[in-house]
């Protein structure tokens, strides 16, 4: 019995001091702390990878954001038209069109409508000269959205010269508002082919 017992303390023994096995357990640690390494090494990359991104969306809605505001600053819209032909005053309700137009930038007014769609947010200066035959009174409404913003009129007393009434406003205008003239009146047969617009876009908003 005591003889087994020395063998097997003596096989024992000789496992532990086997240089084959002390040296597995040691790769096996040196590996096991590589791959812990590797993954604190991937964590630390992608936090970082997360943090540059937040800021590269951070620095690009701030150049889209000053592009905007340039943009906006840059923006030129204006317009100036004469009605160019007499217009009937049996056509009184329908809204006037100006033929002869000397400035249309940004494209705003329609031709073929007679209406000047806002094309940004903004403030706006409208301006409008309204003219009839001689010695008639002559008056005409400028309207925003079907509100009236302006109405020029002059009373026509002077039986010598042309009546000629001028209206002027500042208003606030959303992209796509509309802008035009209608509803005028005469005691003549006609509004005069020198009645005139004027729209120009003091600021954006």
């Amino acid at each position: 019995m005591f003889l087994v017992f020395l063998c097997f303390l003596f096989g024992s023994s000789e496992a532990l001091l086997d240089p084959d096995t002390t040296n597995g357990n040691s790769d096996h640690t040196a590996i096991l702390q590589l791959i812990t390494q590797e993954q604190s090494l991937r964590l630390q990359l992608e936090s970082q990878l997360h943090d540059q991104q937040k800021q590269m969306d951070t620095l690009l809605s701030r150049v889209n954001n000053l592009t905007d505001q340039l943009n906006k600053a840059n923006q030129q819209v204006a317009f100036f038209g004469t009605v160019g032909t007499k217009i009937p005053s049996a056509d009184w309700n329908k809204i006037i069109k100006f033929q002869q137009i000397t400035t249309n930038i940004g494209s705003a007014y329609n031709i073929n409508t007679g209406v000047f769609h806002c094309p940004v947010s903004g403030i706006y200066i409208v301006s409008c000269s309204a003219i009839g035959d001689i010695g008639h009174l002559v008056s005409v409404n400028v309207y925003q959205n079907g509100n009236v913003i302006a109405r020029p009129y002059d009373a026509g007393i002077d039986p010598a010269g042309h009546a000629s009434g001028t209206d002027t406003a500042v208003v606030h205008a959303n992209a796509g508002d509309e802008i035009y003239l209608k509803d005028f009146y005469t005691g003549a047969t006609y509004l005069d082919n020198q009645t005139r617009l004027v729209v120009v876009l003091i600021k954006a908003d």
